[in-house]
């Protein structure tokens, strides 16, 4: 819990709440670390696995859709334009 919420900017309260909602719905399923008596790891279930994989069939079809209307060049600038935004706000959030 702690490595995720380091990873996404976020309190280990804030990231335990986010993981026993998504848990609740049956993406994520949490069982005990064998290598740390403490610890749980976060698996993805197989209902994740396929929203994960839904989701980056998604994102590949609207990319390719996107490059068809403004072309491969402007598009690869959008995205290092939405990435360095991202970046600044990670940054000025505490």
């Amino acid at each position: 819990m702690v490595d995720l919420a380091q990873i996404n900017g976020l309190t280990k309260q804030a990231m335990s709440q986010i993981v026993a909602e998504i848990e609740q719905h049956g993406y994520v399923a949490k069982k005990d670390d064998p290598d740390d008596g403490r610890a749980r790891k976060i698996m993805l279930t197989a209902k994740g696995k396929k929203l994960i994989q839904d989701s980056m069939e998604a994102y590949d079809e609207l990319e390719a859709e996107y490059e068809g209307l403004i072309g491969r060049e402007k598009l690869d600038q959008l995205i290092a334009i939405v990435s360095e935004l991202v970046t600044a706000r990670r940054q000025e959030s505490p």
